[in-house]
C-alpha cells in the first residue's frame, strides 16, 4: 500500500510537470505568434512606403523628361538660333543683355498665338540696353564662331511708334495688337513699334472687310494665330507648341518637381522614423512595445526606458533626519542583495535638495559614483548603501535617532 501511495505521489508530480510544459509551449508559442505578427506589421508597412517612394521616383522623372522636352522646344523648336542661346548664355559676362522680346513682352490671355504668329522672328531677337553692349555680344559670336542672332537697341532713337491708325468697324474686329501686351516702360515703344500695325479679329470671322481698310504695311492677325497681309496668309503655331503657353508649362513642371522631391523628403524621413536606434548601448529596464502594437502614439510618448551597460549611477535613499550628515565627496560602500559578497566602494556626488515621500518616510535622493563596477552590475539592483560620516561615540551612533525623535516630540508639545 505504501509503495502504492509512493507510485501515485510520483504520477501526480509527472503530470503537474507536463502541465508546466505544455503551459509553457503553449505561452512559447503565442510569443512567437505575436513576433511573426509583429514582423508581417513592419513588413506591410515597409512594402507600402517603398511603392510610395517608386512613385514620387517616378513622377519626378516624368516630370524632369517634360521639362527637358518643353526646354529644348523654347530654344529649338521655337526658332531660337544657336547664336541667341549663346548670347543668352553671356548675360552674365556682358551688361545690358535684357533678354528676347518673348520673354520681355507678355500677352493678354487668349492672346498668345496672335502675338507670336505677329512678331514672327522677332520674338528671338534679343534686346540691348545699347549699341556698345550689341557691338560687344556681335564681336564675342565672332570670335566663338557661335552663330548669328537678331539684335535690337529700343534707345537708339530709330523707333517711332506714333502712326496713324484707320478707324475700324467690322464685325469681329477686337483691336489694335498693341492694346492686348503689356511691357516694361522703357520697352513700349519697341512693342508698340512691332505691333501697333497689326490689327486683331476673331478666330473664325472673315478678315477681308479689315484688310480693305488697312494701309500700306499693316497686318490682321486672328486670335488663333492666322496672320493676313492683303495678298498673303501665314498659319500660326499649333496649340502645343505656343511658345508663350510653352514657358508657363515649363514654369508650372519646375513647381510640380520640388514637389515630388518634397514629397520624397517626407517620405524618405518616414522610412528612417520606422526604425529606432538607441543612442547608447543598454538594457530595455521598462516597456514593452507589444503591448501598443496597432494602438496610435503621439510625439513625446514613452516607448522603452534604456540603461546604459556602463557608467552606472547609484541612487541612495537617505532619511531627513540623516541628510545633514552627507556631503559631497563623502565615500561609502555599497552592498548589493545578488553580490552580498563583495562591498562596492562609491564617492558621493549629488544631493538633491528637495526631499520626496517614499514608503512613508520623506527621503533625498543622493547619486554616487561606483569607483570600480564590477561586469555583474546590472540596473535595477538594489541593496544597503553605507557613507562615511565621521567618527562619533558608540553610544551617541545607537541612541541618537531616538534621541532626536524624543527631541522633537517634546519640543512640539511643549507650551
Amino acid at each position: 500500500s505504501e509503495k502504492k501511495t509512493n507510485l501515485t505521489f510520483d504520477l501526480e508530480k509527472l503530470r503537474a510537470k507536463a502541465g508546466k510544459l505544455s503551459q509553457g509551449r503553449i505561452s512559447t508559442q503565442a510569443e512567437l505568434n505575436k513576433t511573426t505578427q509583429e514582423q508581417a506589421t513592419k513588413k506591410i508597412v515597409l512594402e507600402r512606403t517603398g511603392k510610395e517612394l517608386s512613385k514620387s521616383y517616378a513622377s519626378i522623372e516624368a516630370s524632369q523628361a517634360q521639362q527637358k522636352i518643353l526646354s529644348e522646344l523654347i530654344y529649338s523648336f521655337g526658332g531660337t538660333h544657336a547664336g541667341v542661346i549663346t548670347v543668352l548664355e553671356f548675360k552674365d559676362k556682358i551688361e545690358g543683355i535684357q533678354g528676347t522680346v518673348a520673354d520681355r513682352f507678355k500677352p493678354a490671355a487668349g492672346m498668345e498665338k496672335a502675338v507670336e504668329s505677329a512678331l514672327g522672328d522677332i520674338s528671338h531677337y534679343v534686346i540691348c540696353d545699347s549699341k556698345d553692349t550689341a557691338e560687344k555680344i556681335i564681336e564675342r559670336l565672332k570670335i566663338e564662331n557661335k552663330g548669328r542672332a537678331g539684335l535690337i537697341v529700343p534707345n537708339a532713337g530709330s523707333l517711332n511708334p506714333q502712326i496713324k491708325r484707320p478707324q475700324l468697324s467690322s464685325a469681329g474686329f477686337v483691336g489694335w495688337l498693341d492694346e492686348f501686351v503689356s511691357t516694361a516702360e522703357n520697352l513700349k515703344p519697341l512693342m508698340q513699334t512691332v505691333l501697333s500695325q497689326t490689327a486683331v479679329f476673331e478666330a473664325g470671322s472673315d478678315p477681308k472687310a479689315i484688310l480693305e481698310h488697312l494701309p500700306y504695311g499693316f497686318k490682321a492677325v486672328s486670335t488663333d494665330g492666322l496672320l493676313y497681309t492683303r495678298n498673303t496668309i501665314v498659319g500660326g503655331s499649333s496649340e502645343a507648341l505656343q511658345l508663350f503657353s510653352r514657358k508657363d508649362q515649363l514654369t508650372e513642371l519646375s513647381e510640380q518637381i520640388n514637389q515630388f522631391k518634397a514629397e520624397v523628403d517626407l517620405t524618405r524621413q518616414q522610412l528612417a522614423n520606422i526604425r529606432l536606434i538607441a543612442p547608447f548601448d543598454g538594457v530595455i529596464i521598462e516597456g514593452d512595445l507589444s503591448q501598443l502594437l496597432g494602438s496610435p502614439v503621439e510625439r513625446g510618448d514613452t516607448l522603452f526606458k534604456i540603461a546604459p551597460l556602463a557608467g552606472y549611477r547609484i541612487i541612495l535613499k537617505v532619511d531627513e533626519s540623516d541628510i545633514s550628515y552627507i556631503d559631497q565627496g563623502q565615500t561609502g560602500t555599497l552592498v548589493l542583495s545578488s553580490l552580498s559578497e563583495r562591498s562596492l566602494p562609491l564617492t558621493v556626488e549629488k544631493i538633491t535638495t528637495v526631499a520626496k515621500a517614499d514608503d512613508g518616510a520623506n527621503i533625498f535622493r543622493v547619486e554616487a559614483k561606483l569607483n570600480n563596477a564590477p561586469d555583474l552590475l546590472r540596473p535595477g539592483m538594489e541593496g544597503v548603501g553605507k557613507v562615511n560620516a565621521g567618527r562619533a561615540r558608540m553610544i551617541w551612533i545607537w541612541t541618537h535617532e531616538i534621541t532626536d525623535w524624543l527631541q522633537l516630540w517634546i519640543w512640539s508639545w511643549w507650551p
